[in-house]
């Protein structure tokens, strides 16, 4: 059965006639009657019975003619809305945001993207940019936001390169303690070559928080210093020092967009890109 089947068994549910209905239909009422039998057939059914005055619905063609009349509903519908997509962005974005990112930088760019394009549905997910990773690979994600270079054969556009820095308090003693805090392996092993290469010795026992806002907190109230991305010291109010290697190269975090080629062009990918890409300029 298909739209033109529709057609015909409503305008018959219509006419209740069907030399009326192969009129309006421009068919013969041979060729009417024969699809008419055929789809009876097809749905195991009598759809209308005959009389003197000419052809009225059974209780199975009326329910036939009601899914009909609900289906078409939904095709137009359907129609109206593809049609609107043509002029509108729509749809959805599963986006996995690294955490720190989600906290310091996406809500301005997300308050711009939702303002500019409100029938697109975004779905964040903010967390560890390794596991994020793992999700953008298995396909759970329809890109990503990662901080740290990551192995990736879709579009990999970098966003930004920042400084890592260490804090300390307004008024530092030389014996402050340094305060550790959670990162991904990629990171650890970088601030641990760093440590190193300025020889300065690990502290034990070392203070450890879970959370970037809670390091920064710390040091601003002048429980020790820290080695932290740039990304956290809008606020900061301390000393501020950009870290570097012994080879003199600035120690810098790198976080990229990572897109799965065949979304990319998606009209509702492309507008945050774009989106992301204009918040970087201001």
């Amino acid at each position: 059965m298909d739209e033109r089947d529709f057609t015909l068994l409503l305008t018959l549910a219509q006419t209740q006639n069907i030399t009326h209905a192969a009129e309006k239909l421009y068919q013969s009422q041979s060729s009417l009657s024969k699809r008419l039998t055929a789809l009876e057939t097809q749905l195991g059914a009598t759809l209308f019975v005959r009389d003197r005055k000419g052809i009225r619905l059974t209780a199975q063609g009326d329910i036939v003619v009601r899914r009909i009349q609900q289906a078409q509903h939904q095709l137009d519908d359907m129609r109206r809305e593809l049609a609107l997509a043509e002029h509108v962005v729509a749809g959805h974005i599963r986006l996995g945001v690294s955490v720190n990112y989600a906290r310091y930088l996406l809500p301005d760019v997300l308050a711009s993207f939702m303002a500019a394009y409100p029938h697109v549905a975004v779905h964040v997910t903010s967390g560890d940019s390794r596991a994020l990773y793992r999700r953008l690979l298995n396909g759970d994600l329809d890109g990503a936001i990662l901080r740290g270079d990551f192995a990736w054969p879709g579009v990999k556009q970098l966003l930004q390169r920042e400084a890592l820095c260490v804090i300390k308090p307004v008024q530092a003693s030389p014996d402050l303690p340094y305060i550790g805090r959670k990162t991904d392996l990629g990171m650890a092993h970088q601030i641990n070559q760093w440590f190193r290469e300025n020889a300065i010795p690990r502290p034990e026992p070392e203070r450890y928080v879970d959370d970037l806002a809670t390091c920064v907190a710390l040091v601003q109230r002048g429980r020790g210093w820290a080695l932290v991305p740039e990304i956290a010291l809008a606020d900061f109010t301390g000393q501020v020092t950009a870290a570097h290697f012994a080879n003199g190269e600035p120690f810098e975090r790198s976080t990229y967009l990572m897109l799965p080629t065949a979304l990319a062009a998606q009209p509702q990918i492309k507008a945050f890109t774009q989106t992301l890409t204009q918040a970087r300029k201001d």
